[in-house]
């Protein structure tokens, strides 16, 4: 992973401060403008699809972001992250997310970086199922789960 890097400190953050100062159109005009902003501004993956057309921002915004993120070393990171590299730089160990979303199905990088913490955390699925059991509000359980209607969500 890159050297952190104070972002504040970088031309990329000082662009990002410049353009905010920069008057921009309002939505209308800027799909007016550009008639392909809605195609242009939605991006989607594994089900999910982000829509920032209807955000203040245009290709220049956009590209100072992009620099922004990769001054920071967003791609190294993410990657660090998933690898099961020590992301937690106030602990001093990986990252648990991946543990928390596939409990039962946990990979053979997850169940290796599971064994390797000091102390070792206990195993999740029996935490993550007692939550279940004891407490009809917890997220994990169906009957807390509700749609915006307020009828039970799907499986």
């Amino acid at each position: 992973m890159t050297d952190r890097v104070s972002l504040p400190q970088t031309p990329e953050w000082q662009k990002l401060l410049e353009l905010r100062q920069k008057p921009l159109a309002n939505l209308s005009t800027l799909f007016r403008e550009e008639p392909s902003r809605a195609r242009r501004y939605t991006v989607g993956a594994a089900g999910l699809v982000l829509d920032y057309s209807k955000n203040l921002v245009d290709s220049e915004i956009l590209q100072a972001l992009f620099a922004l993120a990769e001054r920071a070393g967003l791609r190294d990171a993410t990657a660090a992250l998933f690898r099961g590299d020590e992301v937690n730089n106030t602990e001093h160990r990986p990252a648990l997310h991946m543990l928390l979303r596939s409990p039962g199905n946990a990979g053979a990088r997850e169940q290796e970086v599971h064994a390797a913490l000091t102390p070792p955390l206990p195993p999740l699925l029996p935490l993550l199922l007692m939550c279940r059991r004891t407490s009809p509000s917890c997220p994990l359980s169906r009957a807390a789960a509700r749609g915006r209607s307020g009828a039970p969500a799907a499986a």
